[in-house]
């Protein structure tokens, strides 16, 4: 696998396990817990302005969009990699309201951010695997040297604006959203248990 096809696995692999986090808090908010809001907000903030605006482009327009031309049998799986791009957004608007009146202590916001924030990380799970198992065998079998130079030059681009998806472990993750969100120390606990790869049946 290219660097630049391991960059894209990374990127939505760590937004996933953020998402199970967020998805972890909830239920602990639905048991009575009262979280750390900032940090709820923090990491939903890097969902929506890292992984859904800056990801999903990348994916757009260096893989999607040349593989449509290349491989017109793949349009089904492409069509559904957009959907994804468009939900995505659509569960951060609304994860993002129902955050807020959870923090104004409006009665079932917390359901709400639960059910949007587990119907999230299944849509970037199921992502996840349809671009491991689909869109990048395919974009390794068809593209070529000038392509991929071309692409690593953007990823690296991309990545210095990005320290969370370099994280390799989840106290990295956590680390570097501190970081990102200018803080020292995470709530605990601020990651579950939560595998990104796990079946959407199991959570």
């Amino acid at each position: 696998m290219s660097q630049v096809s391991e960059t894209v696995v990374r990127r939505n692999r760590v937004a996933t396990v953020v998402l199970a986090a967020l998805m972890v808090h909830g239920r602990k908010g639905k048991a009575g817990f009262t979280p750390d809001f900032d940090w709820l907000t923090g990491m939903l903030s890097y969902v929506e302005e890292v992984a859904t605006r800056q990801h999903y482009r990348f994916e757009e327009a260096w893989f999607l969009k040349p593989l449509e031309k290349l491989m017109p049998e793949l349009r089904p799986q492409l069509a559904r990699m957009r959907r994804d791009h468009i939900g995505s957004g659509g569960y951060c608007s609304r994860m993002a309201e129902s955050l807020g009146h959870w923090k104004r202590g409006w009665p079932r916001a917390v359901d709400q951010f639960l059910d949007n924030a587990r119907d999230h990380f299944r849509l970037s799970a199921g992502h996840g695997r349809l671009l491991r198992a689909a869109i990048i065998p395919a974009a390794e079998r068809c593209f070529g040297p000038e392509h991929w130079t071309a692409a690593a030059a953007a990823a690296a681009l991309a990545r210095s604006e990005d320290s969370v998806a370099l994280s390799l472990v989840r106290s990295e993750c956590e680390a570097a959203l501190c970081r990102r969100m200018g803080r020292t120390v995470p709530p605990l606990p601020a990651f579950g248990r939560v595998d990104p790869d796990q079946s959407a049946a199991q959570v």
